[in-house]
């Protein structure tokens, strides 16, 4: 069980982008279930979630403002990249 819980986490570190979107680029959350996220990732985010709240922590990353896109990055041997703004 914690092996499932450390690959969660895993594949969320390694393909989060933790820059703040603008509102204008955020779409009604009605229609996305974790606005700026590939739907592809959306199961990732829920897994994650539901792990948090089978350990006592209610977690709700659809309103958090983290993201995560599948990108071409130009460095090699490079499995992904977090970005965050230090200054907030």
């Amino acid at each position: 069980m914690k092996s499932r819980y450390f690959f969660y986490l895993f594949i969320i570190v390694m393909t989060i982008s933790c820059e703040e979107i603008p509102l204008e680029e955020i779409t009604d959350p009605i229609q996305e279930k974790y606005p700026g996220v590939d739907e592809n990732l959306w199961s990732y985010f829920s897994s994650f979630e539901e792990e948090a709240a089978i350990r006592g922590l209610q977690i709700d990353l659809a309103t958090s403002g983290i993201t995560a896109e599948f990108a071409d990055l130009p460095q090699l041997r490079v499995a992904g990249q977090c970005t965050y703004n230090y200054l907030n």
